[in-house]
Parts: C-alpha cells; structure tokens; sequence
C-alpha cells in the first residue's frame, strides 16, 4: 500500500495501541487454490500480543478466530494441507506460505467536500488535489469531483464508473 512519508506512522508503539483501540481488522488472502477466489477479504476482531509494549523493535502476535465455514478458511487450510502433502479435508494446523495483509482503520474518517480545494482554482471551483495534502488527510484521498459533477450524496448511494465524462473533472484539464 503506498502511504507517503508525512502521513506514514512510524512508532510501533503507536501502532500497536491503535489495534488495541481500533481490534476489527479486514485480513485479506490471495491464495492460489482450485475452486476459491484467489483474492477474499475478512472483517474479523483481532487481539494483539506483545512482550514489551514500549518496544520500537517489536511487532507482536495478531491472534484471531475466523468459522471454518468461511470460504477464506477452506482456501487456506486447502492451501495449507498442499503444502504439507496430505489431503485437503485432512483435520490439523498448517501453516499458511502465502502473505497476509491486515489492515486496522482508526476511528478518524472525513469526507473532504471539493469546495475544500475552492482557492486552488477559485474561477471554476473545481479541483484536484495536487502535492501536499493537509494534515487530517491522512486518512484516504478524495475522489476528484467538481461542480459539474454528481451531488455528494449522488456519488455515495448510486457508485458508477461513469458518474461524469472524464474531461469535466479538473484532473483531466
């Protein structure tokens, strides 16, 4: 995921205690198994071990529970049994050779409307954001709209990859 340097939080400590404060993570697995989507995504709670919670150098020990019904379990576990050369319903634990990525999300969210941008292109009101992005935008980047676009509200509740032409939103000037 690319996350640019001055929005980037470094101090494991910090990090650690936002999956203390924030324990709902969205584990995601791209696992190559016939019969599965390579790419499945889980939102499950999460509780985090560490031996030294003042610790720069430590990451910790996610420890979570998915149902083995949930067809990301039976990927893995077929996955898994691959691996370790024995059939895919085979009872026992495997380990898992793929990456994980787990993702924890803070409570901070905004929705940043495009009259925020007004004063970079204060003729037409429209923008797009460009360079270095305020501080509380450190969460997420704003979809580029203008004022020929769809409403807000429009953009929430009815998504389309064709919401407005192309060349009526400043990116494309």
């Amino acid at each position: 995921m690319y996350l640019r340097k001055d929005h980037a939080e470094l101090s494991l400590v910090a990090l650690r205690q936002l999956i203390r404060d924030n324990p709902l993570g969205q584990m995601t697995t791209a696992v190559a198994v016939d019969g599965f989507p390579l790419l499945q995504s889980s939102h499950i709670p999460f509780l985090l071990e560490d031996d030294d919670e003042t610790s720069e150098t430590e990451l910790g020990r996610l420890i979570a529970h998915m149902a083995t019904a949930n067809p990301q379990v039976k990927a893995m576990h077929a996955a898994g049994a691959a691996v370790a050369g024995v059939e895919p319903n085979s009872p026992g634990v495997f380990a898992l050779e793929a990456e994980v990525l787990v993702t924890f999300t803070s409570d901070v969210q905004h929705y940043v409307t495009p009259q925020f941008y007004s004063e970079t292109k204060p003729a037409t009101a429209k923008s797009c954001p460009r360079g270095t992005t305020p501080p509380h935008m450190s969460v997420g980047v704003p979809h580029c709209m203008s004022a020929a676009g769809p409403s807000a509200e429009h953009a929430r509740t009815k998504p389309s990859m064709n919401s407005w032409p192309t060349n009526s939103t400043p990116c494309h000037e």
